[in-house]
């Protein structure tokens, strides 16, 4: 059977806190009905692939891998991507929570965007600038704030210098063409932005929807590891990252990221793409809040941020 998507889910312990909500939130979705669902478990050591099992059984279009060992993020998602059958793959993280249509509306942007992408919607926990502004902590109240953010779609791509893999799209073979993610990464950190980087320079947009949210609890596959080895693992993979792509990386954080939005927010203003300016007046305030609470202590920093944000929302008043 030829599925219109396919979706990537990498399990590693903890079914009944991460892949299996995961999973429910997927199944409530009719329009995923069609959609395939690949899950690989990365040798778990708990009860994680006996519930898989159990729970995945009588799912047509759910498929199971179960590794012999763990693999990590790159080569989970490369084993779970040689076995899609869908035209369009979504990787997606165990610790998600999917809003109903959020993958419909993904393939969606996918089929009529008409050029080379990979595509992440927004969220609650990112280290970029598909983070919003989000001060409820239950998942209830995240994903109705974040649906809430959402509002009326309006089709607008925003430009990211990366995306974060908890949620990320692409057609196949795009995925195929960069060979996949970089297994050299180990068990996980900056393969999501190696890749956005290579696909970068094969003609691939980076981009990401605000009319798409996703619950993402986040840090949850290295719960379970000590602080130091979490930080060797990453500080060893940013090393790598850096000895690929030489001085193509410019490293930063929610902070920048967020006043990358508020610029391209003023140039949808000026550009009057959207019929509907109240919802790019109320998108544009949130994110301008949320600025305001990442002011740095440096007082020299303060001040150059402070005169950076009062730029913008002059720029953005004049439209």
């Amino acid at each position: 059977m030829k599925y219109k998507a396919s979706i990537i889910i990498v399990s590693y312990n903890n079914y009944r806190t991460t892949t299996g909500p995961c999973l429910e939130s997927l199944l409530k979705d009719r329009d995923v009905e069609n959609v395939e669902i690949i899950i690989v478990d990365n040798a778990s050591n708990d009860d994680s692939p006996f519930l898989l099992k159990q729970h995945s059984k009588d799912l047509k279009n759910v498929v199971l891998l179960l590794n012999n060992e763990n693999r990590g993020f790159a080569g989970g998602n490369n084993d779970g991507v040689a076995h899609a059958k869908g035209e369009i793959i979504i990787l997606l993280n165990s610790d998600t929570i999917v809003p109903s249509g959020s993958i419909e509306k993904i393939c969606t942007y996918l089929r009529s965007a008409d050029r080379k992408m990979l595509l992440g919607p927004i969220t609650n926990e990112a280290g970029n600038e598909q983070k919003i502004f989000m001060p409820a902590t239950g998942v209830s109240d995240i994903l109705r704030e974040g649906i809430n953010w959402c509002g009326r779609p309006n089709g607008h791509f925003f430009q990211a210098g990366r995306l974060d893999f908890f949620c990320v799209a692409m057609l196949k073979s795009v995925y195929e063409e960069l060979n996949g993610l970089d297994e050299g990464f180990g068990l996980g950190f900056y393969e999501d932005y190696d890749f956005s980087l290579r696909a970068r320079e094969k003609g691939c947009e980076i981009l990401f929807s605000e009319d798409i949210f996703i619950y993402h609890k986040g840090s949850c596959s290295f719960s379970k590891r000590s602080a130091d080895e979490t930080k060797n693992l990453m500080h060893g993979n940013k090393k790598l990252l850096q000895r690929k792509h030489s001085n193509h990386i410019s490293f930063y954080g929610v902070r920048e990221g967020n006043l990358n939005v508020l610029r391209q927010y003023i140039d949808f203003k000026r550009m009057n793409t959207t019929n509907n300016n109240h919802e790019l007046d109320r998108k544009f305030d949130g994110r301008y809040f949320f600025a305001q609470t990442m002011f740095s202590r440096n007082p020299i920093k303060r001040l150059q941020y402070y005169i950076k944000l009062k730029k913008l929302r002059n720029e953005y008043a004049k439209g």
